[in-house]
C-alpha cells in the first residue's frame, strides 16, 4: 500500500473511487474478485482463493444475522454490492446498501440487476457517519 499526504477531504470516498492518495499496491481487486475485504480460511486449505474465503466470511455474517423473510437490512459500506447481492440471493429480505463511493454505486446496482434481485435492493450514496435513516428503519445492519 502506498500512502500520500492527505488534504483532509474525504479520503474514504477518494480511495473507493480510485482517486485518492492511498492506493493498494499490485492488483488486489482482481485477486479478491472485485471485493477487497478479508476472508475466512479456518478449516480449509491455505490455498483457498481469496474470493472463496470472502464468500465464506459473508456466509458466516449472514448466518449470524439470521435473516427473517421480509425483513430490512442496512448494509453499511456496501461497496460493489457483493455481500448484499449474496444475502438477497439466499433470503427473501430487502437490503438498503449505503456507500460513500459514487463509483461503487453503479457497480452495486449492476450486480443486483444481473443477479435478478434489484427489486429488493436499494443502493444509495450516504456517509455512514451521517446516515439519512431513523433508528427504527431496519431489522438488522
Amino acid at each position: 500500500m502506498t500512502v500520500g499526504a492527505s488534504d483532509g477531504s474525504n479520503d474514504v470516498a477518494n480511495f473507493c473511487n480510485g482517486t485518492g492518495t492511498v492506493r493498494p499496491a499490485g492488483k488486489p481487486r482482481g485477486l479478491w474478485g472485485g471485493d477487497p475485504r478479508n476472508g475466512y480460511w479456518r478449516g480449509v486449505a491455505t490455498s483457498t482463493l481469496p474470493d472463496v474465503a470472502t464468500e465464506r466470511l459473508t456466509d458466516l455474517m449472514i448466518a449470524a444475522l439470521d435473516p427473517t423473510p421480509g425483513g430490512r437490512v442496512l448494509d453499511i459500506g456496501c461497496g460493489v454490492g457483493k455481500s448484499a447481492t449474496h444475502l438477497l440471493t439466499t433470503s427473501a429480505m430487502h437490503v438498503v446498501g449505503i456507500t460513500i463511493s459514487e463509483t461503487r454505486l453503479d457497480q452495486a446496482r449492476t450486480r443486483a440487476a444481473e443477479a435478478g434481485v434489484a427489486d429488493r435492493a436499494t443502493v444509495q450514496h450516504a456517509d455512514a457517519m451521517r446516515m439519512p435513516f431513523s433508528g427504527d428503519s431496519f431489522d438488522a445492519a
